[in-house]
C-alpha cells in the first residue's frame, strides 16, 4: 500500500512539475513547489532524463496501450469514491454504466482513448433508447455486464485446488510426493540415529580395551623385589612350606613335578654359595 502511494506520488510530480522539453538545469530551477526535498527532486530529474528512465517510460506506455479499458481519469480516487461524489452531486442513484462514462471522460468532455470512445457512444445510445438503464441496479445480467462481459478462457487462474483448473492435478501430485519425501526422511533420520548410537557404544568399548592394553602389568620389578639368599635356611624352609602346602592342595603328579623343579633350582644355588664362602673368609682375614 505504501509502495503504491509512493508510485502515485511520483506520477503526480512528473505530470505536474516535470517538462521533458526543458533541460535538466531548467527543471531543477523550476523546482517542485517544495513537495519533496531538493536532493530527491534532483535524483528524480536525473532518472527521468536518463536513457534508462526514458526507455522504461516508453515501455510502460506501450504496455498500457495494449491493455484495453485500463486507463481512467480518476487518478488516485477509487470508483467507490467517485460514485459517492456523483450521487451526492446528482441526488440520485448512479448506475455502473453511467459511472464508466464519468471515469473515462476528460474535463473537455472527450473520451480518454478510442476504446473508451466506442464504449461511451454505445452507452449513450442505449440510454437514449431506454432511460431506465441510467440508474439501473447492479446485478449479474445488467447493462454494464452485457457491455463488458467477463473474459473466460480455457485455463483458469488462481489456486488450482480451489478453482479446479488444469493445475489442480499437478499441485495434488506435488503434495503427495512431498508427503512421501517427508516419510522417507523420517525413516532415514531414525536409521542415522541408530547408527550414531551404535557408534557411541563401539567407541566406548574401544576406549575400555585400549585402557586395558595400555595399562602396565602388575608384577614386582627386579629392583623393588627383596633379595633372597637361595642358600639361607629361611628361604629353604619357606620353599619347603610352600611345597608342603602345594602337596596338600594339588594332585600327586603335580607335586612330583614341583619337587623336581625345586631340586633343579636349589642345588645349583647351593653349589655357587659353597664356592663363594672361602673367598669371603679369606677376604675378611
Amino acid at each position: 500500500m505504501a509502495l503504491q502511494a509512493r508510485k502515485d506520488f511520483k506520477v503526480v510530480l512528473k505530470r505536474k512539475y516535470f517538462n521533458p522539453n526543458l533541460s535538466r538545469r531548467q527543471n531543477i530551477s523550476n523546482g517542485c513547489a517544495k513537495r519533496i526535498p531538493a536532493p530527491q527532486w534532483v535524483w528524480l530529474l536525473n532518472h527521468w532524463k536518463s536513457d534508462e528512465g526514458q526507455l522504461k517510460s516508453e515501455k510502460n506506455k506501450a504496455t498500457r496501450a495494449l491493455q484495453l479499458n485500463s486507463r481512467h481519469t480518476t487518478r488516485s480516487r477509487s470508483n467507490a469514491v467517485v460514485l459517492d461524489q456523483l450521487e451526492l452531486k446528482e441526488g440520485r442513484q448512479i448506475g455502473r454504466a453511467e459511472l464508466y462514462v464519468a471515469t473515462h471522460t476528460r474535463k473537455d468532455e472527450k473520451p480518454i482513448d478510442d476504446y473508451s470512445n466506442d464504449k461511451i457512444d454505445e452507452i449513450r445510445r442505449k440510454f437514449d433508447e431506454d432511460p431506465s438503464l441510467i440508474a439501473e441496479e447492479t446485478h449479474d445480467n445488467d447493462f454494464f455486464s452485457t457491455l463488458f462481459p467477463k473474459e473466460r478462457s480455457g485455463r483458469r487462474c488462481g489456486l488450482g485446488l480451489l478453482s479446479g483448473g488444469a493445475t489442480s492435478g499437478r499441485i495434488f501430485e506435488a503434495l503427495v510426493e512431498m508427503q512421501e519425501v517427508r516419510e522417507e526422511n523420517k525413516k532415514l533420520w531414525s536409521a542415522v540415529q541408530m547408527l550414531m548410537s551404535n557408534q557411541a557404544k563401539l567407541q566406548q568399548q574401544y576406549d575400555e580395551l585400549k585402557s586395558e592394553v595400555s595399562a602396565p602389568e602388575r608384577c614386582p620389578s627386579i629392583e623393588s623385589s627383596p633379595i633372597v639368599n637361595p642358600g639361607s635356611p629361611d628361604h629353604l624352609q619357606s620353599m619347603n612350606g610352600d611345597n608342603q602346602a602345594d602337596s596338600v592342595s594339588h594332585p600327586k603328579k603335580k607335586h612330583e613335578i614341583q619337587l623336581e623343579e625345586t631340586r633343579n633350582t636349589v642345588l645349583p644355588c647351593l653349589g655357587k654359595t659353597k664356592s663363594k664362602i672361602p673367598q669371603r673368609t679369606h677376604h675378611q682375614k
